[in-house]
């Protein structure tokens, strides 16, 4: 048999592409399921009652250019305020939006936030504190397209987006998975 005409090499070739491609697969997949969670604790009452001072917080890591947030996620980030600290707090409102807020709703693009896809803690909340009203920051922001706005489940203590605007998505290093008691 010539073997030039052999299906041999074609074989061989086939077998090892096979191969690589099993190997890959089966380390995309081992690497999928080691993702490196991070744990905080948490350190304030700003998300009281969804998360307590003291209690453990285990997120999954965020990355700006392939993840992607839904309204309400629970986030960890860098802090405006102090960098070194992390902070916790709930998104409200996602990139490209407008926010608007009043005493006691939130409005998103112009139309009021459905309570029916709204934690229950932030339906009933004070949007606008007496505190927020005695700062003179704004009442209606822009997000733009690598921010989000973020607040706390306590809106009566919280310091969040409401005192210093959107959150940058950079800043973002995790979303919450899960709480542990303290």
């Amino acid at each position: 048999m010539n073997r030039r005409s052999s299906p041999r090499p074609f074989k061989i070739a086939l077998f090892n592409w096979l191969l690589l491609l099993s190997i890959v697969t089966v380390l995309g997949f081992a690497a999928a399921g080691c993702v490196a969670h991070k744990k905080f604790v948490c350190g304030s009452a700003s998300m009281s009652p969804t998360i307590n001072p003291g209690q453990v917080i285990l997120t999954k890591p965020f990355h700006p250019r392939q993840d992607i947030l839904q309204r309400y996620d629970i986030v960890a980030f860098h802090s405006p305020v102090n960098t070194q600290k992390v902070w916790v707090m709930r998104v409200v409102a996602l990139p490209r939006e407008q926010v608007l807020i009043s005493t006691n709703a939130l409005f998103i693009n112009g139309v009021e936030a459905e309570t029916n896809q709204m934690p229950q803690v932030l339906i009933r909340g004070n949007w606008l504190t007496p505190q927020l009203l005695e700062s003179g920051v704004p009442r209606q922001w822009s997000v733009k397209k690598d921010e989000v706005f973020v607040v706390g489940d306590n809106l009566n203590t919280s310091n969040d987006s409401r005192f210093w605007g959107p959150l940058k998505l950079s800043q973002i290093v995790g979303v919450v998975m899960k709480v542990k008691g303290s």
